[in-house]
């Protein structure tokens, strides 16, 4: 199985990720979607960063732009998807699974039109040896909802009541499947 949480923005989802992450005792490859602020602290747009050293180890690889925001609106790089994003799940066929857990921090609307990284992720979740841990942005379109309709996907509901609560869970849940 793999285990997504999903709620409101701001609620902590990517810190559950984060710490959960941190007191797995397994390799960790993927990404996470990152905000992007100037010297002010004003968000400018966000960014693509590889978990993974297999991915490069120059900022310019490692880290690249998926929107950014030209005023008056946002513009979106797809093309950072279907290049670092699908060079980042493929590292996880190039590796063994055994203590390797593949996150995807975060999915969202900012992949709509990035069709062979959709491809990727939803074939990530096709393989049960994988073990995936993610974020779902609270959205619907056709590809999120393919995710969250996946057979072998679960997801896991944040709120303020009980994201304190759902590390703990977490780390049993992906241990166990990581021990297998």
């Amino acid at each position: 199985m793999h285990h997504f949480l999903t709620g409101p923005r701001g609620v902590g989802k990517s810190s559950i990720i984060h710490k959960v992450n941190e007191l797995l005792p397994s390799q960790t490859v993927g990404f996470q979607t990152v905000p992007y602020l100037d010297k002010q602290g004003t968000l400018q747009g966000f960014v693509l960063e590889s978990l993974s050293a297999l991915a490069g180890d120059t900022p310019d690889q490692d880290q690249q732009w998926i929107a950014r925001f030209d005023d008056p609106a946002w513009r979106i790089f797809p093309e950072t998807f279907e290049s670092l994003g699908v060079s980042i799940l493929k590292d996880i066929f190039a590796i063994p699974h055994t203590k390797t857990l593949l996150v995807m921090d975060e999915l969202g609307f900012f992949e709509n039109t990035a069709f062979a990284f959709q491809s990727q992720v939803l074939s990530c979740l096709d393989q049960e040896e994988i073990v995936v841990f993610g974020v779902l942005k609270d959205v619907h379109t056709p590809f999120i909802n393919r995710i969250r309709n996946h057979p072998l996907v679960c997801l896991h509901p944040i709120n303020v009541n009980n994201r304190n609560d759902v590390v703990e869970e977490m780390v049993q849940v992906l241990t166990l499947l990581l021990e297998r």
